[in-house]
This record gives C-alpha cells, sequence and structure tokens, in this order.
C-alpha cells in the first residue's frame, strides 16, 4: 500500500514512515487520538504563555500548517485510493 502511495502522495507516506518530524503521533496513552506533529526542542521555558510566541515557536507552527494544506491538496488531487478519495470527500 505504502509503496502505491508513495507515488503519488509523498507527504501522505511521510507521516506513517518519518520518525522524525512532521509524522504521526499519538496524543494520548489510550492511543484513540492522533495528529500529524512536528517536534522540537522549547526555546525557552518560563512556563508563561509567551513562550508559544516565541519566533522559533511561530516558524514551526506555519511549518506544520502548510505541511498540512500541502497534504490536503496531495490527497484531494492524487490519491490513488478510491475509498480514501471517497472518505475525503465527506470531510468537505
Amino acid at each position: 500500500m505504502l509503496a502505491r502511495l508513495k507515488k503519488t502522495c509523498p507527504l501522505a507516506v511521510n507521516i506513517f514512515t518519518n520518525t522524525v518530524s512532521p509524522h504521526f503521533a499519538y496524543l494520548d496513552k489510550e492511543q484513540t487520538q492522533g495528529a500529524v506533529v512536528l517536534e522540537m526542542k522549547a526555546p525557552v521555558q518560563t512556563n508563561s504563555v509567551s513562550d508559544y510566541l516565541h519566533e522559533r515557536v511561530v516558524e514551526k507552527a506555519l511549518e506544520l500548517m502548510n505541511y498540512n494544506l500541502n497534504l490536503y491538496c496531495e490527497l484531494d488531487e492524487k490519491c490513488p485510493f478510491p475509498a480514501w478519495r471517497d472518505d475525503f470527500e465527506k470531510l468537505k
């Protein structure tokens, strides 16, 4: 499956095969909620909301947003699996 998908949707394959960012990760212990994530070391740790406004954090957030937008377009335009396309249409 991944070999077939890699030809048309390399970003989709990357989230399942990469162990570095961006990749798929579960967000809870029960492994029921997952997401595409981009990890980084905290540039500062003051335990303040302002930590999330640090320039490097904002850059990584924009990088993840761009990746997700490109992934959406890739799957929308090129996904080779009919069932995936049908499910994808339901999300729109």
